[in-house]
């Protein structure tokens, strides 16, 4: 089970830091070229803004599940150490599970949206025409793997909560 687990982070986090990465090198080299044809006084391409609006949210729902496993996600750790190593598990694991709970209500909302926007055919339009449903789409899936992970982490033994700190600390 162990090396399921580990064939998966490995993957995911692959898969995670690869499209996040990609997304926010189109969105550098995208608003890059945009700004130097203006300054060039030439006319920049009009699909500039929608296409690193949606390489943003590309870029966030990417990235989320990687900073939910190697907690980087926002933690009030003031509390957590005033507690004991049993109190802090317990914090750790209820505070997880609780995401979790979080994640699956967006997952369920952007699932129900997207198939109401998919059956009335909506576009989001703008410079470029984007089936609506794939936004939500995207939303669900990130949103997804935070789930999983957050319940990976309420329901892990309390050394592998700790071994796998990676904030040292704040």
């Amino acid at each position: 089970m162990a090396s399921i687990a580990k064939t998966y982070d490995t993957i995911s986090d692959a898969c995670c830091v690869g499209l996040a990465g990609a997304a926010l090198v189109f969105t550098c080299v995208s608003v890059l070229y945009d700004v130097g044809a203006r300054a060039a006084g030439l006319q920049p391409p009009i699909w500039t803004s929608a296409a690193t609006e949606y390489a943003m949210l590309l870029l966030t729902m990417a990235i989320a599940p990687y900073l939910v496993r190697h907690h980087g996600h926002v933690r009030i750790e003031i509390l957590s150490r005033t507690l004991s190593a049993a109190g802090q598990s317990f914090l750790h694991r209820g505070v997880s599970l609780v995401g979790f709970g979080v994640c699956m209500v967006v997952v369920v909302i952007a699932v129900r949206m997207g198939i109401d926007v998919h059956g009335r055919g909506e576009l989001d339009i703008r410079s470029i025409e984007m089936p609506r449903w794939a936004l939500f789409a995207v939303i669900a899936a990130g949103f997804g793997l935070c789930a999983v992970e957050f319940l990976r982490q309420g329901l892990s033994p309390a050394t592998d909560v700790e071994a796998h700190d990676a904030t040292g600390g704040l």
